[in-house]
């Protein structure tokens, strides 16, 4: 077993543990809507600070890796991100588990679940007991690429669920993508609507479509082109996007 403090990822699924912030090593321009980070509208807490355990359990079948935090929890707003005290006597506590058969090489499956108090913000609302659970499944091998996860939100009065799923096939330098993000916000909930104080505005139902080509022009350097339809509740349309993302 490994055990570390700081800040981190917080133990959400497959993506948030895989892909930090740099691009490269992600197949699309963008993170998952799911898996947006705090100050980008995100509905989860991607960071966390505290302590972290992880390690693997080796049995006949297959392999179990499992991660587990305790740290600060969520601030008062959506993108506040605790550091050095929390506002409650809360502590955030979460824990995944990912299993990997040996007789199904290159799946892994697991699930995940978190536990928070969210602080009360003073003359907007009371605090929020938050549950957090999911589930992920995945295939990453060259040259395939199947990865579907989806996480389930419980503010008690109010529940959210979000996910996606995502394709992709190598041809050598070449690999296509396509991917569908949803998520389904009950309205009603005070922590996801907007604050003065929050960079990120109200969160709200969306479906997309994302469809692109990532070439690798060079072993440590590749360029993405994307398309993406957007239908969410108060907007809808086409966007475009280009990047190009280097290792060193």
């Amino acid at each position: 077993m490994n055990l570390w403090g700081g800040r981190g990822h917080t133990a959400l699924g497959y993506w948030n543990q895989r892909f930090h912030h740099g691009t490269f090593l992600q197949t699309t321009i963008e993170r998952p809507t799911l898996f947006s980070f705090e100050d980008d509208g995100g509905i989860l807490p991607i960071h966390f600070v505290g302590i972290q355990a992880t390690g693997n359990i080796d049995l006949p079948i297959g392999m179990i890796s499992y991660i587990a935090n305790v740290a600060n929890g969520r601030g008062a707003i959506t993108d506040e991100v605790q550091l050095i005290e929390d506002l409650n006597n809360s502590k955030q506590v979460g824990g995944m588990v990912t299993f990997a058969p040996y007789a199904l090489e290159g799946w892994n499956i697991g699930g995940n679940v978190l536990r928070d108090s969210i602080p009360d913000d003073p003359g907007a609302r009371p605090s929020i007991d938050e549950t957090i659970y999911g589930a992920h499944l995945y295939y990453v091998t060259h040259p395939f690429e199947f990865i579907w996860e989806q996480q389930f939100i419980d503010h008690g009065d109010s529940d959210h669920v979000g996910g996606y799923v995502q394709l992709a096939y190598a041809f050598e330098r070449l690999k296509p993508y396509y991917r569908l993000d949803y998520l389904s916000i009950e309205e009603g909930d005070p922590f996801f609507v907007a604050s003065e104080e929050a960079d990120a505005g109200t969160i709200e139902d969306l479906l997309q479509h994302t469809v692109g080509l990532n070439y690798s022009f060079t072993t440590w350097s590749n360029i993405k082109f994307e398309y993406r339809y957007v239908d969410a509740t108060s907007t809808n349309g086409n966007e475009l996007g280009v990047q190009i993302s280097f290792a060193f």
